[in-house]
């Protein structure tokens, strides 16, 4: 199987939901014998070495394309993520491939290259952009990028689902958008399929019971759905928990260059029994060391990433319906769902107030995800669908 992956950020280090679920794939592909070779988008001077070197290390090959400069982005009726990687539709390829996957419709532009000899043509919806793009224009707090997001959000409407009809197949991430997109009349042209987030559970440490009264949100602290969130928290839940004499709320995100992740993490640092901590490597400590994990995000779309690696880390978790959304967990069986701050904080209460059934969820949660995210077993059996059982062939060398 010769796979032609096309991505628009190298996934290493799989700091946040979209590069890990990438990572995890390539990891997947690997362990099925897959030739890889990844395209990857960049702009100019943005090329973190040590990311590269491993990416490198990993898969058969890479070459990295240069964006569209921004100016040309900007001025046209695609959306900007999408214009800016025109240039993949002139990258010179050659030779055949099994599959073809772009990682998100910003690199769908790999569709256009007159060059490209595919079996089959996949696209991985991480998102429904429209929705995700309003939700942002919404959520930022300066009006440049409002203006930014709302401009975007009219650019994938007019778009609609043109960048669908030269593809195979459409492996949905959410499994509430695989539903919804499965009974419209282009799943007729266009095969959808459920591919839950790209997870390895083999060799996951899994967590044993914290007596901590410590609850934890991990996510990336630039993005402003997550920060909605957080605020959300620390003004509607936080407060009334401090009838807990040992509860902390801890704060762990990637904030990169981000000014206004910088400033989130600085305000909520300042407030009574909170603490934030950056760009963590290694975030299995904290899982250890905290009574149970939250998701308050109020808007998004798609699966988040930090719901289900709360899962695959054994901890009991208290999320929104948005954070619960496409992954396919149930409340009160896997998880606790709540959207009022009432409803929240009783949650968040019996959790800390009942360990064991914090564990009892999570148990069954874990199970669920061992039965259902089996990254490996997901992959080969979409691919036999769409190629027959020829996908498992010997592996294809050089």
């Amino acid at each position: 199987m010769k796979v032609l992956h096309v991505m628009k950020a190298i996934p290493y280090p799989p700091r946040d939901g979209f590069r890990s679920d990438i990572w995890d794939r390539i990891h997947s592909m690997r362990r099925l014998g897959y030739f890889l070779h990844v395209l990857v988008t960049m702009r100019e001077g943005e090329v973190d070495e040590a990311s590269l070197a491993k990416l490198r290390s990993t898969v058969d090959r890479v070459d990295l394309v240069e964006r569209t400069p921004k100016f040309q982005s900007f001025a046209t009726l695609k959306p900007t993520l999408i214009a800016s990687n025109n240039s993949l539709a002139n990258f010179p390829l050659s030779g055949e491939y099994d599959l073809t996957l772009a990682e998100s419709e910003h690199v769908t532009p790999i569709f256009d290259n007159p060059l490209l000899r595919t079996r089959i043509r996949v696209l991985r919806v991480h998102n429904n952009e429209r929705k995700y793009m309003w939700e942002l224009a919404r959520a930022n707090k300066g009006p440049n990028w409002k203006l930014f997001f709302a401009a975007e959000t009219l650019r994938y409407h007019l778009l609609g689902d043109k960048q669908y009809k030269k593809l195979d197949a459409l492996w949905f991430i959410s499994k509430i958008e695989f539903e919804t997109y499965s009974r419209s009349q282009l799943a007729q042209k266009v095969q959808p399929m459920w591919l839950p987030p790209s997870l390895n559970l083999k060799n996951m440490p899994r967590r044993t019971r914290s007596d901590s009264k410590r609850v934890l949100f991990v996510g990336g602290l630039a993005n402003p759905l997550n920060q909605e969130g957080i605020r959300w928290y620390l003004s509607k839940v936080h407060p009334n928990l401090k009838s807990f004499p040992d509860y902390e709320f801890v704060i762990a995100g990637s904030a990169g260059k981000s000014e206004s992740a910088r400033l989130l993490a600085l305000e909520a640092d300042g407030i009574d029994r909170c603490s934030v901590q950056l760009d963590i490597e290694n975030l299995n400590p904290l899982y250890d060391s905290c009574a149970l994990l939250i998701n308050p995000m109020r808007n998004g779309s798609g699966v988040k990433m930090k719901t289900v690696h709360a899962v695959q880390h054994n901890i009991p978790l208290v999320t929104t319906t948005v954070g619960a959304e496409g992954s396919g967990l149930v409340d009160r069986e896997h998880i606790r769902v709540a959207d009022e701050p009432e409803e929240f904080l009783s949650a968040v209460s019996d959790l800390l107030s009942n360990p064991a059934m914090g564990d009892s969820m999570s148990d069954r949660a874990y199970r669920y995800l061992a039965a259902n995210y089996n990254s490996d077993e997901n992959i080969e059996r979409l691919l036999n669908l769409l190629l027959g059982p020829s996908t498992k062939a010997e592996p294809v060398l050089g």
